[in-house]
């Protein structure tokens, strides 16, 4: 967001995805919102939705606006969507805001239900309420298993834009 030039940088995705169980009208929602860059994952066939990302980090122009990073939802009575972001597995059920930086970390800060990410051969689960971060190198692939779930505050996601969300 750039208030100044009044430019706003935001995409909604709803991806009909080919997901196990879900019907016509169900859908992958991917909300992104300030400097994030996304790439399709070349030859992944895993069953899993498989891309490299990244973010700006501590970039919001002022309290109110958030920093930059993509809000993922399920879609409704899902339990559980596969996803393969920056070479990390995540099983995701419910709502996640993610982040990411090269020679920083992968940060998946479960909003509701529950995020089960591995990496190195670790899997943690986060719920609700709580953010794990793997390590990543400078090509944004992981080099750390997940922490062990943290809980975050309400500061750190409080203008996340999950009214724009299917399920708030």
């Amino acid at each position: 967001m750039d208030t100044a030039n009044d430019q706003w940088g935001v995409a909604l995705m709803r991806l009909q995805a080919n997901i196990e169980g879900t019907v016509p009208g169900q859908v992958l929602t991917f909300l992104m919102f300030g400097d994030v860059t996304l790439e399709p994952a070349p030859g992944e066939d895993n069953g899993a939705m498989a891309f490299y990302f990244q973010s700006g980090v501590g970039d919001a122009p002022c309290a109110e606006a958030p920093d930059s990073g993509i809000l993922v939802q399920t879609p409704a009575g899902r339990t559980e969507v596969a996803l393969r972001i920056n070479d990390v597995d995540i099983l995701l059920g419910s709502t996640a805001y993610l982040q990411a930086q090269p020679q920083s970390s992968l940060t998946v800060s479960v909003v509701e239900g529950q995020a089960e990410v591995t990496a190195q051969g670790v899997t943690e689960v986060a719920r609700a309420g709580t953010q794990t971060r793997v390590e990543l190198d400078v090509n944004n692939e992981p080099v750390s298993a997940p922490s062990d779930p943290q809980p975050y505050t309400g500061v750190d996601i409080q203008a996340v834009p999950v009214k724009s969300l299917d399920r708030q």
